[in-house]
């Protein structure tokens, strides 16, 4: 899960509305509305903000709407209002109640290990 203490790069706030493309090693949050292509080691889109386009980061926290694709490497944390309409990639999905996903999902896992159970037979 995303840090509390977490320092927040970039902020967009929420009466900016802009376009292109964004990349950065921090952490970026957008309140406002923003359309083009964002590259970052944190996202997060406020619970007013929309997002159109695609979006590349270890983790994302979606609390407004995002139109597009996100890839994270590790973690997509829908929050209660926030939703996808798109396709999302990542490690790990944690979707509050009222969240919505709307597109392809694909789980991808760098290094997993498969555990097996013993078959429990039922008479």
């Amino acid at each position: 899960m995303f840090k509390r203490s977490q320092a927040i790069d970039s902020i967009l706030g929420a009466q900016m509305q802009a376009k292109g493309e964004i990349k950065t090693d921090g952490t970026i949050r957008i309140d406002g509305t923003f359309e083009g292509i964002v590259e970052a080691d944190s996202f997060i889109l406020g619970e007013s903000a929309q997002f159109k386009g695609e979006i590349t980061a270890r983790e994302v926290m979606v609390g407004g709407k995002i139109e597009g694709h996100v890839t994270a490497k590790e973690l997509v944390d829908i929050k209660s209002k926030g939703q996808i309409i798109g396709d999302v990639k990542t490690q790990k999905l944690v979707v509050a109640e009222g969240g919505i996903i709307e597109g392809h999902f694909t789980m991808h896992h760098e290094d997993f290990t498969v555990v097996e159970f013993p078959h429990k037979r039922e008479y």
